[in-house]
């Protein structure tokens, strides 16, 4: 059945529309995610700082905690990454589990590059983490990292969020302009969406 005039040109203006919504919300997405692997970033700062000052501190740490000892203290947060390096060989990698808990872990080969300015680093089932370098007065080395889990929920939530508010009536980025056009038309939007998909649906009576 072929389309009239009429709906074909709701349907190249939503298609334009759609476009520059896209735009936006792939600009405010990334923006988004700069914002919160800064203030992530951040958090590496501090979680490396607090490793240097406790691997100075020379406490007899548990068997079980030793090398990475620095992931005790007081402050690192379940779930931070640590590994201590020396004359460039990892002598441990491990993630802190608990209070006073740790459990090892390969090192991934990039992990002697990392630096003092934060980065990524992939540890495999773990996901990605954000990831600093200090070095001790001894001269070993302490790479600390922050798993990268709460930036990408946030970034998933902020998809649905500005989904649901647009299709309720809201004033979403960019979808609300989608939106209120396809209403004009009798249409509708719909969304679905989970962890690293989301698809959007737009539906036009045919006339």
């Amino acid at each position: 059945m072929t389309m009239s005039l009429e709906t074909k040109l709701v349907v190249s203006s939503i298609a334009l529309l759609a476009t520059v919504s896209a735009v936006i919300a792939t600009a405010t997405t990334l923006l988004f995610h700069d914002f919160l692997t800064d203030r992530l970033d951040s958090q590496v700062t501090s979680a490396a700082r607090r490793s240097t000052s406790a691997a100075a501190q020379r406490d007899d740490p548990p068997p079980q905690a030793r090398e990475v000892s620095f992931l005790l203290s007081p402050g690192q947060a379940e779930g931070t990454f640590g590994a201590r390096i020396r004359q460039g060989v990892v002598r441990r990698a491990a993630v802190l589990t608990g209070i006073a808990t740790v459990r090892e872990l390969p090192a991934p080969p990039s992990l002697a590059t990392v630096t003092r300015t934060p980065v990524t680093v992939n540890l495999g089932p773990l996901g990605d983490y954000r990831m600093a370098s200090a070095r001790t007065p001894d001269g070993d080395v302490l790479v600390t990292g922050l798993p990268m889990t709460a930036v990408d929920s946030m970034l998933t939530r902020l998809v649905v969020v500005e989904a649901a508010v647009t299709l309720a009536g809201g004033s979403g980025l960019g979808l609300a302009i989608v939106s209120a056009v396809t209403a004009a038309h009798d249409g509708r939007v719909e969304v679905r969406s989970e962890p690293g998909d989301t698809v959007f649906t737009l539906s036009l009576p045919r006339k």
